[in-house]
């Protein structure tokens, strides 16, 4: 029996594009590169965006539930009948 031939000295092997034998290393071209950060960069900065539309929608969430929560009171202890509801700040003379 023959041994098989290594891959650099097998047409079929190269024509299939076989990285056997050969050194594998990052082959992108620095333009490629930069791209590439550039894309990573842009992703985070999507991401960020996200995440602080995400936060300014808890705060506002947050502050109209307390808003409402405090008016319906108001309005409850108006509906009753009583007249001592709310707190009113007057001025110093």
């Amino acid at each position: 029996m023959s041994d098989p031939k290594p891959d650099g000295d097998n047409p079929a092997a190269q024509a299939a594009g076989s990285n056997v034998g050969h050194k594998v290393g990052p082959n992108i071209a620095p333009k490629a590169a930069s791209k590439a950060a550039g894309k990573a960069g842009d992703n985070r900065r999507g991401a960020l965006i996200g995440l602080l539309i995400a936060a300014v929608l808890l705060v506002v969430g947050l502050w109209l539930t307390r808003e409402l929560t405090r008016m319906s009171r108001l309005q409850d202890c108006v509906m009753s009948g009583r007249t001592n509801c709310d707190t009113i700040d007057l001025p110093s003379q």
